[in-house]
């Protein structure tokens, strides 16, 4: 018995000690940097070090091609790029365990603040403050970036900077002009209702006036892809409703506002404007067949889709703005809200080149690196402010694309329109259970057909399913 006891000993050790081979241990794991830490702002510009950068595989040439620009001034900085597998947060766990850390990874919002959590990222406040403090003519300052973008790469989104913001994405309304035209719309620049700060009551007249020529014609698909269950876009109508999620430590998702802003968004799926989230019956705006699409995506990849998917046949890409163009978010209510988010690149915690990181991060932001992202096809709004004009080609977002409706894409900036996520900093390490628990009641709701008792009970079943969601992963869990 006692030979058996120590040969099962003797094999769980084993295991472990191939598990602490594979996934790393204690003292294996890289060190973490804490808050508090020295920088230098010049490092030596001949040094030969390889920043290792986590991102997804179709970023390959773009950080090439950034680091191209970034050796003009660290001529012997080299990229090992390292494309992402899988989803991030359970990815940059297991390079950490594995001490397999990258310098640089790419990051959003909901990631970010469950990697927070871990400690594996970097507070680039020491940087910031420094570079603030160092008075030099290039000096990083935070005041020339969007505040309200800049701020989603910030620890509870009010505190230290763990992320850096590479661009700024703000939902808006892709338009299709001939279905407009064929359904007698009028878009007359001059008198049209589809344009910059439209109502909502504006876009559903617009939208009846669509789907009765589609009826008419017996076209049964929906008239836009408008991408409901994404929480860009069905936030900013709760929150246009008013709609809080949490109060002073409680869930308060059951309210009124809850009520009728999932009212207006099934009555889109009932009047045929939006299709069921699980019917495959899109309105295929990229092929040129809907009226709409309400999305965040820029003007050049969507130009990019129409044209590889002969949405207008015969049309050039030249002409297209003839066909196709793009307006704000209709404004819901008395506080409106426009959905908004961003993409962007954090510093590991674990890195022994943090200054030279520090270095490229801020290089990706400046005009140059901004450019060399819309060079590389990402040409949404950049983040600093000195290249919103979109008359101007030197600021490479707009090359090509000055015929169409780019203000869209800043409109309400000014009147704080912005829709932030504040629901995730509830239990951060859980935003993204919180967004599906949202994203579910919305979907279990719109998608149901019955009479009017059976839609109104559909309608409490969805909202407590959701209550009793929120209260398990922000406080039970």
């Amino acid at each position: 018995m006692m030979k058996k006891l120590m040969s099962v000993l003797a094999c769980l050790m084993l295991s472990a000690a191939l598990a602490l081979s594979l996934f790393g241990c204690g003292g294996d794991r890289p060190e973490i940097t804490g808050d508090e830490y020295e920088v230098n702002l010049n490092p030596d510009k001949n040094a030969e070090i390889t920043l290792k950068v986590t991102s997804y595989e179709s970023e390959r040439e773009l950080f090439e091609d950034l680091m191209a620009g970034f050796n003009k001034e660290y001529p012997n900085v080299k990229l090992e790029f390292d494309p992402l597998a899988g989803d991030l947060y359970n990815t940059m766990m297991g390079y950490y365990n594995g001490n397999n850390m990258p310098d640089i990874m790419i990051n959003q919002s909901f990631d970010m603040l469950a990697l927070d959590g871990s400690k594996i990222l970097l507070n680039l406040d020491p940087y910031i403050k420094a570079e603030a403090a160092s008075g030099a003519e290039d000096a990083f300052d935070e005041s020339d970036y969007y505040d309200y973008f800049w701020k989603l790469g910030q620890r509870d989104f009010d505190g230290v900077q763990i992320m850096i913001p590479r661009t700024s994405d703000q939902v808006v309304v892709h338009v299709n002009k001939d279905v407009l035209k064929a359904a007698g719309v009028d878009i007359n620049p001059e008198t049209t209702k589809v344009r910059n700060g439209w109502t909502w009551e504006d876009f559903l007249e617009v939208c009846a006036q669509v789907r009765a020529y589609f009826d008419l014609n017996g076209v049964t698909r929906p008239i836009m892809d408008a991408y409901i269950t994404w929480e860009a876009n069905f936030n900013a109508i709760f929150q246009s409703f008013g709609v809080e999620y949490f109060t002073d430590g409680e869930v308060t998702v059951d309210s009124q506002a809850t009520r009728d802003a999932l009212d207006l968004i099934r009555d889109l799926r009932v009047k045929g404007y939006i299709s069921k989230t699980t019917s495959s019956n899109g309105a295929n705006f990229d092929g040129g067949q809907g009226a709409f699409m309400i999305h965040s995506r820029s003007i050049g990849l969507t130009v990019e889709e129409l044209l590889k998917k002969d949405a207008f046949p015969g049309v050039s890409e030249e002409d297209l703005q003839e066909h196709y163009d793009v307006v704000s978010f209709p404004l819901i209510g008395d506080q409106p809200k426009i959905g908004a988010g961003v993409a962007g690149y954090s510093v590991a915690s674990t890195t022994e080149n943090r200054d030279y990181a520090w270095q490229f991060v801020k290089f990706m932001l400046s005009k140059e690196g901004q450019n060399i992202f819309a060079d590389n096809g990402i040409t949404a709004v950049p983040m600093r402010k000195d290249m919103a004009d979109i008359t101007d080609e030197t600021n490479h977002w707009v090359r090509g694309y000055t015929q169409y409706n780019l203000s869209a894409y800043m409109y309400g900036r000014e009147e704080n329109y912005i829709a932030a996520s504040e629901f995730m900093l509830e239990r951060p390490s859980k935003s993204n259970d919180l967004r599906s628990s949202l994203a579910t009641m919305v979907e279990t709701y719109i998608n149901f057909d019955g009479d009017e008792a059976a839609v109104a009970e559909r309608l409490t079943e969805a909202i407590k399913t959701c209550k009793s969601d929120l209260e398990y992963w922000a406080y039970q869990s």
